[in-house]
This record gives C-alpha cells, sequence and structure tokens, in this order.
C-alpha cells in the first residue's frame, strides 16, 4: 500500500475494492467528493456509490471489463454523492494481484462541472453555427452585391463610352458650326466692310453734284429747291457719318490694344478743342493729372464719342465736367452734363449700335458713338454705365480696367 499522505493528496478519489466488490481503502479526495467518512464505506460494497443504472452498467460492463482486460480507461460513469446527488465520474481502473488475491484499485475523477462544460460547449456549438450562417448569408449577400457591382460597373462603363461618343460627335458639331460661324461673322464683316467702304463714292458723288448745283445755278435756283438741295446734302453728310462710325466699330474686333500709361486729363483738353464751335457756350471742368494704362488711340475715341453726347444732349450750355466719380466705394472716371437727361430703363439701350431715342429733328446723330465707347471700354476688359434724370443731365461712368 502507497503512503496514506501521499494517497490523499491525489486530486482524484481512489476507491480499492476487492472482486466481491467490498471496499477496502479510500483516500481523503474521496471524502471531500462523495460526502461519506471512510468508516461509512469501507467494507461496504462499491455499487452504494452509484445510480441505480450505474449499479446495471457496473454488473454488465465496468466490472466484467475490468476483470477480463486487467485495467479500464477514461470510463464515464454517473454515481451519487451521499445526499444522493448526481456525481459524475471519469474512472480508470487496474486490477492486480496482492498476496494471492486481487484488488481493484480505482481512480474517480469528478466531472461535476461536465454538464456545464457541455452546454457551455453546445452553447458555443449554436453560436459558431449561428455565425457560420450569417457569415454565409453575407457571403451570398455579397456575392450578390458583387454581381450587381459588376453590371453597375458594366452598365457605367457602356454609358461613359455611349457619352465619351455623344462628346466627340457634338465637339465635332460644336466645331464645325463654330466653323460655319466664325465663316459667317467673317463673310458678314467683309460685307459690311464692303458696303461701308463702297458706299462712300457714290455719297461723295452726291455731294459733289449739290455742291456743283449750288456753284452753276445758285442764282436761278428756288427757295424751295435750296431746301431739298440742303437736305440733300445733309442726309449725305448723315450717311458718311455712320459709314465712318460703322468702320470705326467693326474694325474694333481685330484691333490689337497698344496699351501705355498717359495723362486723360491733357487728352479731354486737346479732344474739346476739337469739338468746340466759336459758338459753344458750355463750360468744361477738366480734372488736372488724371493718369490711366489704356491704348491712347481708342481712349481718344471714346473721350470723343462721350464729350460729343455731353455736348449734343445739353443744347442750353451749361458745364460739362469730366474727373473721377466714386461709385460704390469705387474711383471711376465720369463725364457729366446738365443737358436733357436720360431715364434709367434706357441707360442699357443707348449703348447698343444704332439705338436712337430721339429723331434727327430733335436731336442729330447716328446712334453709334456710344456703342463705339462701349465696345471700345469692353476690350480693354473695363466698364462703362450711364446714369441719368430727365431734364437734370447724365452722368457716364467708366473705367479703362476692373
Amino acid at each position: 500500500m502507497p503512503e496514506k499522505d501521499l494517497l490523499d493528496r491525489l486530486p482524484a478519489a481512489l476507491v480499492i475494492f476487492t472482486d466481491d466488490g467490498l471496499i477496502t481503502y479510500v483516500n481523503a479526495t474521496f471524502t471531500s467528493n462523495f460526502g461519506y467518512e471512510a468508516d461509512e464505506v469501507v467494507g461496504r460494497h462499491f455499487e452504494i456509490l452509484l445510480t441505480k443504472p450505474s449499479q446495471i452498467f457496473y454488473q454488465t460492463h465496468l466490472f466484467p471489463l475490468l476483470k477480463m482486460q486487467g485495467n479500464l480507461r477514461e470510463v464515464y460513469l454517473l454515481a451519487a454523492h451521499k445526499n444522493r446527488a448526481p456525481l459524475p465520474l471519469l474512472i480508470n481502473a487496474t486490477r492486480t494481484l496482492q498476496e494471492e488475491s486481487y484488488q481493484n484499485e480505482c481512480l474517480l475523477l469528478s466531472m461535476h462541472r461536465r454538464d456545464e462544460y457541455e452546454e457551455e460547449i453546445l452553447q458555443a456549438k449554436r453560436l459558431a453555427e449561428a455565425a457560420n450562417q450569417e457569415k454565409e448569408l453575407a457571403l451570398e449577400a455579397l456575392t450578390k452585391a458583387h454581381k450587381t457591382l459588376q453590371c453597375q460597373q458594366e452598365e457605367l462603363k457602356e454609358r461613359n463610352e455611349e457619352l465619351e461618343r455623344l462628346k466627340q460627335t457634338l465637339e465635332s458639331r460644336v466645331r464645325e458650326r463654330t466653323a460655319e460661324l466664325e465663316e459667317s461673322v467673317q463673310e458678314l464683316q467683309r460685307i459690311s466692310y464692303s458696303m461701308a467702304h463702297d458706299l462712300r463714292t457714290p455719297i461723295r458723288g452726291v455731294l459733289a453734284v449739290s455742291s456743283l448745283l449750288l456753284q452753276e445755278f445758285g442764282e436761278n435756283i428756288t427757295a424751295e429747291q435750296m431746301d431739298l438741295l440742303s437736305a440733300q446734302r445733309k442726309h449725305a453728310l448723315k450717311l458718311t457719318s455712320l459709314i465712318s462710325d460703322l468702320l470705326i466699330f467693326y474694325r474694333l474686333r481685330s484691333r490689337r490694344l497698344a496699351k501705355e500709361e498717359f495723362d486723360i486729363s491733357e487728352m479731354a483738353r486737346s479732344v474739346i478743342e476739337l469739338l468746340k464751335s466759336p459758338s459753344d457756350t458750355h463750360n468744361f471742368q477738366i480734372a488736372d493729372g488724371i493718369r490711366v494704362t489704356a491704348d491712347p488711340d481708342l481712349a481718344d475715341i471714346v473721350l470723343e464719342k462721350l464729350f460729343q453726347n455731353a455736348i449734343l444732349y445739353s443744347p442750353s450750355g451749361g458745364p460739362i465736367r469730366f474727373g473721377y466719380c466714386e461709385v460704390d466705394s469705387r474711383q471711376l472716371l465720369c463725364i457729366s452734363d446738365e443737358g436733357i437727361g436720360l431715364e434709367d430703363k434706357y441707360a442699357e439701350r443707348v449703348l447698343e449700335p444704332l439705338e436712337r431715342l430721339h429723331r434727327d429733328e430733335e436731336f442729330p446723330g447716328n446712334g453709334m458713338g456710344l456703342a463705339i465707347a462701349a465696345r471700345i471700354i469692353a476690350k480693354h476688359a473695363g466698364a462703362l454705365f450711364l446714369k441719368g434724370n430727365t431734364d437734370k443731365g447724365t452722368t457716364v461712368f467708366f473705367s479703362f480696367q476692373e
């Protein structure tokens, strides 16, 4: 018999019984696991430790196998605690011959948490199966989504290809239409330019004939005939002025800017000296020392057209001012008069070519002056606009750059 202290420290219960089933020894672990004291079980049959079904199993399988094989390994058996509570055991047994008689040494490893472990294992298994099902569903959904995405990508690719084809077709059409439009514009410009040039010769002829008639037959011409010749000469001169302005207007499109800095105040004084007639009663007030950067030749035309306009529409004389004006915190050049004025609703209309608000009998003109000035300013990427009040004059604001 091994030493008792060593056997008592075993983590499993040790029970030794004879072939008759009588218990001859139990260790301390047994008493703690089963609730029996040693003297309560020694000398009693091994079956008192088993439940009824386990007793049958002991009689029909466990002991016959032990007797036949001489050992058992990891056999599960349901025992009973002293208080009759179920006590699952894992049995390892060895049969040995001691002093001409056999004894059976059984190590009984308590499996009282096996059910919990099995439940935990089953729960873990169920969770794993559920997770696997979710994974399969997710994989299936992902596969469908991938197929859908592939279809969408193919569809998008087809649409992009179609858009690219349409874009190329559209670009080709735009190029064709642009070329046609440019050709039409150039043709229109050539025609307009040719007409303007070609019209000058017959108009000069009309003026020459009128002058010749007045010289040759002046004494014999009646007052009515004189009025007709004067009207003819007046209309021819107006047509000449219109043709000149139209040529200036159309040439501006292809004109290249030659910008430089200069004193526009001095330019304004020079323009006024050319425009003033001996009978002019206007009081011209020119601010000194204003310098700008622009194309001087075109700036000269702007001043000429704007001063002409101011003189024409202030027939009673009065002040005409040139200088800086502040508009919305911006310093802009301005030319103002105190003439007949202008309603705001016409302020944009009068900047269009050939647009006039008055008959020749009221104010002579050809409707091109402001249009030419506006186109020159636009060519400089500047701004030009008008503000006025009826009978209180008009102010033209402009700048050669924003």
